[in-house]
This record gives structure tokens, C-alpha cells and sequence, in this order.
């Protein structure tokens, strides 16, 4: 469980990180898309839906009695139930999506190379506005840039 006091140092550490890199690999695949580089496209990708996935599951997901961390450790549940936009479209797509074709082996994966194939990376403006509002919304002890 986390300690109120270790709990900024969690933030500055491993919230910013998921953020950063989750930022830094949507441009890292523009990069590998001018380059035309598919293997690392892949890896830009897969890197971009893991880092999306652990934010969906920090903002969204309730406590579960593990030592997983949520947004409701660092703003009262009641108060972030209020304060959380509800799941988007592409968010709920996103999520069933990658539990099934990138966490998961299953017989969910699409073949080929279909247009539904592609995933949906604009997602990063619905985690900008989360990412905000969670921001914005820290109690002034847990506050950092």
C-alpha cells in the first residue's frame, strides 16, 4: 500500500512516466511512418497501446485489494467519479481491443491487413483531457509538473 508521503514521488515517477512515454512513442510512430520503417512502426505502436492501457486502467479501473495503483489513491473516489468523463467510444473500443489483440493471444485477432486493422491513435487527445483534469484536480500535497 502506498504512504501518503510516498505517494508525490510515485506521481513524479511512474504517473510522468506512463504519460511521457505514451507521448513519446505517438511520435515515434510518425517518425517510423516517414522512415517507413514497419518493424519499428510495430514496436512504436504496441509501446503507444501499453502505455494507454496502464493510463485507461489507472483512471478508470476501481481498487481491486492489489497493490495497483489508481487515480481514486490520489483524489477521493466520490470526487473523481464526478470529476471522470465517462468512457468514450473510441476509449471502450480501445480497451476490448487491446485485451484482445495485443495483451492476449485469442482468435480475436484480426488477419490481414483490413482497414479495421488500424488502431485509433488520436486516442491521445482523450488521454490529454484526462491527464488534465486529474492534474488540475490533485489535492495541493501531490501537486507537481
Amino acid at each position: 500500500m502506498l504512504q501518503n508521503s510516498d505517494k508525490k514521488a510515485w506521481l513524479i515517477e511512474h504517473f510522468a512516466y506512463e504519460d511521457d512515454m505514451l507521448n513519446f512513442s505517438f511520435n515515434k510512430i510518425f517518425e517510423c511512418l516517414k522512415q517507413q520503417e514497419q518493424k519499428s512502426l510495430q514496436m512504436a505502436l504496441e509501446c503507444f497501446l501499453l502505455h494507454a492501457r496502464n493510463l485507461l486502467e489507472f483512471f478508470y479501473y476501481r481498487k481491486n485489494g492489489k497493490s495497483y495503483i489508481r487515480a481514486i489513491d490520489f483524489i477521493e473516489s466520490k470526487q473523481w467519479e464526478k470529476l471522470l468523463p465517462k468512457k468514450t467510444a473510441r476509449i471502450i473500443k480501445l480497451q476490448k481491443r487491446i485485451d484482445n489483440e495485443l495483451m492476449h493471444l485469442t482468435d480475436k485477432r484480426i488477419s490481414g491487413i483490413p482497414p479495421e486493422k488500424s488502431w485509433d491513435i488520436d486516442i491521445l487527445l482523450d488521454f490529454i483531457v484526462l491527464t488534465k483534469i486529474f492534474k488540475k484536480n490533485l489535492p495541493n500535497e501531490y501537486k507537481f509538473n
